[in-house]
């Protein structure tokens, strides 16, 4: 693992990374400045770690409940494995398949104190049916996320692979589409309590603006456990973990 170095200042964008390096994400290390509004104090842990707010702990387990405003709730179990991406070491978020059958595997990288997606499959009854690839990847949780009011927008360049034509690809075989998505990450609370079905904890809620298709998430992340809600304050969907198991 890369050490925690502080990567992100409070503005601006994350440049590509050159070619032969997919995991220079063209930052130069900033410490974020203290204030006097409320921050996490102590130790920044190492991204991906056990004590993180994004642990990559090949093995781990998590169960969330969906529910929304208009469909039957429903559960999703994800799945963490440690395997190889561009010859260094990456972990696969996968979960479970739904009543279609589709599966979604994220590789995730951490890199300097970040936790980033660099490449993601969807699988259709085990047959992979769109790929897309991510450089500069996008990001899921930064530890220099230390104060309320810490913010960053970041691009996230993709490229789509259309390899058979399903549901989940609604695409032409073959096809293969570009593009760029912008995010806006905005630190709204870094000590939130909130009880979820897993339990109570104290958690740093993260607001996600996609300045490309306009789109506001907030979610909230639990040392040493990860994501433990998420929601989307416009459609009233909400995912809440209901159990996790860590090795």
């Amino acid at each position: 693992m890369a050490s925690a170095a502080l990567l992100i200042a409070t503005t601006g964008c994350v440049g590509g990374g050159a070619p032969d390096d997919p995991y220079d994400l063209g930052t130069s290390p900033t410490v974020i400045s203290p204030s006097d509004r409320s921050r996490l104090t102590g130790p920044v842990p190492e991204a991906g770690s056990r004590e993180s707010h994004f642990p990559l702990a090949d093995g781990a387990r998590f169960s969330y409940r969906h529910t929304s405003l208009v469909d039957e709730p429903w559960d999703e179990t994800d799945s963490i494995a440690a395997v190889r991406y561009r010859e260094d070491d990456a972990f696969l978020l996968s979960d479970r398949e739904d009543a279609a059958g589709e599966r979604t595997h994220s590789t995730l990288i951490a890199r300097g104190s970040g936790v980033w997606r660099a490449y993601k499959e969807v699988t259709v009854a085990d047959v992979v049916s769109v790929t897309t690839a991510y450089d500069p990847p996008f990001l899921r949780y930064d530890e220099a996320w230390r104060t309320v009011g810490d913010t960053v927008t970041l691009d996230d360049d993709w490229q789509q692979t259309c390899v058979v034509a399903s549901s989940a690809s609604n695409c032409a075989p073959g096809a293969v589409k570009s593009g760029r998505t912008t995010h806006r990450y905005t630190v709204l609370a870094v000590a939130e309590k909130l009880s979820v079905p897993a339990g109570d904890f104290e958690a740093v809620k993260v607001q996600r603006d996609n300045l490309t298709d306009p789109e506001t998430k907030w979610f909230w992340f639990a040392s040493g456990v990860g994501k433990i809600r998420e929601e989307n304050p416009t459609t009233g969907a909400v995912t809440e973990l209901t159990e996790y198991q860590l090795p």
